[in-house]
């Protein structure tokens, strides 16, 4: 992904914990990329050793799984050498 198109992307990210709540899947991104776009909930989120998360550009047509990403979770962590 270019970085015009990365910069054009909106990403939100959200970590929250609430008490009682449904425990989600984790997300474990390694060293890989993945593109990944819309609203999800994890347990856990980790983008670790280079990995990569990518927002697909906006196709001019898809408002909730183009062009924007929104990630709810318990824990976010993405290291110095991983990028969101």
């Amino acid at each position: 992904m270019s970085s015009a198109a990365r910069i054009a992307a909106f990403v939100t990210i959200a970590s929250l914990s609430a008490p009682g709540a449904a425990v989600a899947q984790d997300l474990i991104v390694d060293g890989e990329t993945v593109l990944l776009g819309g609203f999800h909930r994890f347990g856990v989120v980790q983008v670790i050793n280079g990995g990569r998360i990518e927002v697909p550009p906006f196709d001019g047509s898809d408002r909730d799984g183009t062009g924007n990403l929104v990630l709810v979770a318990d824990t976010i962590e993405v290291d110095a050498t991983s990028i969101i």
